[in-house]
Formats: structure tokens, sequence, C-alpha cells
């Protein structure tokens, strides 16, 4: 509470139609330009404010964009580990026959597929369009959680006592970059699922390899 001249007086807070107008535009403006290229000035211009009424509630630009994509991003995490949970229960890698562990592998890719492709401009803005935020390690977020095909899982999971611990992320980090990397290229400019599963069939089958070579040397 502040006094002014004696008199008490309750700091008013920003109104709730004014917050949501400069997140809306916000947004708008974050999906066309992304994180680097968005302007606070035509943000504001779109929400009919002063740039100065922007910053009242945001310290900058990157806090606008950290409040503007929080709900869609834990969203599309809890989305993402729905999709990932239908898939079937997965058996120990290392006790298949490779063809059989490598269709188990990519019939999970596979789904993840489809789900993008579902889900792309959600995910073009909280992965393509972050760049240069805090906020921009998404798909890295979602390997350290296992949640980028069951590769990436059993790569994240895999921990071995009697293996050298900076050999070890090193390989898990050989691994998974090749994965996290298709992600990216599918989820910004993949145009067909069918290339997507061209693309993704052979570094399903090396990061298999790899994973299980891991598995079975921990030397």
């Amino acid at each position: 509470m502040k006094f002014v001249f004696g008199v008490s007086r309750v700091a008013r807070k920003p109104s709730r139609s004014t917050r949501d107008r400069i997140l809306q535009a916000a947004e708008q403006e974050f999906r066309k330009e992304g994180y680097e290229g968005a302007s606070i000035r035509r943000i504001a211009e779109e929400a009919k404010l002063s740039t100065g009424a922007i910053y009242n509630l945001f310290k900058d630009k990157e806090r606008l964009f950290e409040v503007t994509i929080t709900p869609i991003r834990e969203n599309m995490v809890l989305k993402w580990i729905n999709a990932y949970e239908q898939t079937p229960s997965r058996h120990s890698l290392e006790r298949m026959d490779r063809e059989d562990a490598f269709k188990q592998e990519f019939g999970s890719v596979m789904r993840m597929i489809d789900f993008v492709f579902d889900n792309r401009e959600d995910l073009q803005l909280i992965v393509n369009k972050a760049l240069g935020s805090n906020t921009e390690d998404f798909l890295h977020d979602l390997a350290a959680l296992g949640l980028l095909g069951d590769v990436c899982f059993g790569t994240v999971q895999f921990n071995k006592r009697d293996i050298d611990q900076d050999l070890l992320k090193e390989g898990k980090n050989l691994l998974t970059l090749p994965i996290i990397k298709y992600y990216e290229w599918m989820i910004s400019s993949c145009e067909t699922k069918e290339e997507a599963a061209l693309v993704g069939r052979p570094i399903i089958w090396s990061s298999l390899n790899g994973y299980l070579a891991l598995k079975a040397d921990p030397h």
C-alpha cells in the first residue's frame, strides 16, 4: 500500500485483459518471426499498447518469450509423454535379434513421426523459433527424460560402474545427437512422413548398433 499526501492508495494491478493482449500479440509475433527476430515494438503495436506497458509487466523480451511459450511447452511435454506411453512395452534389446530390435525401435519412432506431424506448429514454436533464447533445449530435455525413442531411452539411462564415465558420457552424446538433429529437421522442414521414415531408418539402425555395442563392451 502506498501513501500519497497522507491518503492511502492501493497499488493497482495490471488488468488481466492487458496481460492477455500482450501474450496473444507476443505469441503471434514469436510464431512468425521466432525469438531472435521478434520485436517488442511490433508486439506493442499489435496489442495496441505502448512498449512501456509491456516492460512494466515483462522485464525484457526473454521473459516475455518464456511466459508466452511455457504453457505451450508444458502441454507439449505432457502430450509427448502420453504418445510415448502408448507404445508397446519395451523388451531388452540386447536379448533380441538385431532385426527384431530394429523393428521395435523403428516402430516407436514411426509413432513419434505421426505425433510430430500432428503438432508441428507448436513444436516449431518451442524448438525452431526458440533459438537464441534460454528455452531452446526442448529436445535435449526430452532426450534426458528418455522421450526421443526407445534407443535414446536406453542410451540415456544406460549406466555401468566399471566403465570410464567420461567415455560413457561421450558415447551417449554421439548416439543421441543424431536423433536430436533428426527431430529438429523433421519439425522444421521435413515435408512428408514418408521422407521422415526414409531418413530415420539409417539413423535408428546406427544408434541401435551403437547402443548394443556399449552394452556388450563396457571397457
